[in-house]
């Protein structure tokens, strides 16, 4: 593409090229297989190359990776609107998300009791007080957070959202 040649001469080239490949695999590998399946959720018409691209950056830019739930050392990404709007502030009193059994009032320890179907509700704590009127902001830079978006897919250097634009 006319913007991948832009990069012909750079170490992110062989990244951009080879996350499209990827993407091309999954894509491959799902489509015409889910729309066969399932014809009625995947109909086959709906599922082209250009459309699995905008949902693939949708999960890679608004996801919000998170833990919690019967495992709590499991990581999966979770769409939250309204949550992914939320602004930066690098001394933000929210912690991270995290899920957690659904009207629980403040559990002790990882939500494992319970059956693993019991519902998850996203759940962002206060680290400290908040004077009322003031905006409620996200921390993304948390090591913790920057660690684990990186992780969410075949992105292991740039930003997803630098790389949508050469894909």
């Amino acid at each position: 593409s006319r913007q991948l040649q832009r990069l012909a001469h750079t170490p992110l080239v062989g990244r951009v090229t080879a996350a499209r490949e990827a993407l091309r695999e999954a894509h491959a590998a799902l489509f015409p297989a889910l729309s066969l399946a399932l014809p009625q959720l995947f109909p086959p018409a709906s599922f082209s190359w250009r459309r699995f691209l905008w949902a693939y950056t949708v999960v890679q830019t608004r996801g919000l990776v998170v833990g919690g739930g019967a495992e709590p050392r499991a990581r999966r990404t979770v769409l939250a609107p309204v949550a992914d709007l939320l602004n930066y502030s690098p001394t933000s009193p929210l912690a991270w998300p995290s899920l957690e059994a659904a009207g629980a009032a403040r559990p002790t320890g990882p939500v494992a009791e319970g059956p693993p179907t019991a519902t998850l509700a996203l759940t962002f704590r206060l680290l400290s007080a908040v004077p009322a009127g003031r905006q409620l902001c996200l921390y993304y830079g948390h090591p913790l957070a920057a660690r684990e978006s990186r992780a969410r897919g075949p992105f292991l250097g740039p930003s997803p959202r630098l790389l949508g634009a050469f894909l």
